[in-house]
């Protein structure tokens, strides 16, 4: 089912891309020209852990030479849980050097390695909601041991923490966590003929995470298929 949602998306976007290029078409091209510039967008990714989602980040990519570039991507947000004292904050954020072999008048192949570091802190615990008896549970909906069960909230901490975060309890408040992880990956970034400013790509690789729990000497090793789809205005 996961795997169809995100294949479902990778379509969207191709056939979404492919639309704009045939509008584009029939204007005359132009040579792509991004190096010396900064571009500023956003990076989609998408995970293939069982029980991942997807999330948004902002984007920053500069290209020092022709085939070389660094690329900064920052995530983050928050979540609370309505008449409880239970919030939650998660924040990432990664570094990426983008090497391109191959360059065309309108497109370059991307090789990049990208580290990134996360982490994710609650405050306050299950509590009584201010409304009445029943606790968090009644809230929402009969949910029996996790904030993982909560639609969102546990594909939260599995996005930013890297595919296999665990969720905390609702019984009480959880100890933070925090996770590095590595993600070399393959892909391009094109330009459309008449809009050379714009910069689309699309990177797919294998991401490693190791996830440390700060109330336990617990930790875990993680690996997940992961893509990545970007857009860029270089101004």
């Amino acid at each position: 089912m996961l795997f169809s949602k995100i294949h479902t998306r990778i379509l969207t976007w191709i056939g979404m891309a492919a639309v704009v290029t045939c509008h584009f078409g029939l204007v005359q091209a132009q040579e792509q020209n991004s190096v010396g510039k900064l571009g500023f967008g956003f990076q989609h990714r998408l995970w293939g852990y069982s029980g991942g989602d997807d999330n948004i980040g902002a984007s920053v990519r500069y290209w020092a030479k022709p085939d070389l570039a660094v690329q900064f991507t920052g995530y983050y947000e928050s979540d609370e849980i309505d008449d409880s004292d239970y919030e939650m904050e998660i924040w990432s954020g990664a570094a990426s050097i983008l090497y391109a072999p191959i360059i065309r008048k309108h497109s370059r192949m991307l090789l990049m390695l990208e580290v990134g570091y996360g982490e994710a802190s609650y405050e306050g615990g299950g509590g009584q909601p201010s409304g009445g008896a029943g606790g968090v549970d009644d809230i929402i909906g009969g949910v029996e041991d996790t904030i993982g069960d909560i639609p969102g909230i546990g594909a939260m901490i599995t996005d930013f923490l890297g595919a296999g975060a665990q969720a905390p309890a609702l019984g009480g408040a959880p100890g933070d966590q925090s996770a590095w992880s590595i993600f070399p990956s393959v892909g391009a970034e094109f330009y459309l003929p008449g809009l050379p400013e714009m910069g689309f790509s699309w990177q797919i690789g294998y991401r490693f995470v190791s996830l440390e729990h700060d109330d336990s000497d617990i930790d875990e090793d993680l690996s997940s298929v992961t893509a990545l789809i970007g857009v860029y205005y270089y101004f």
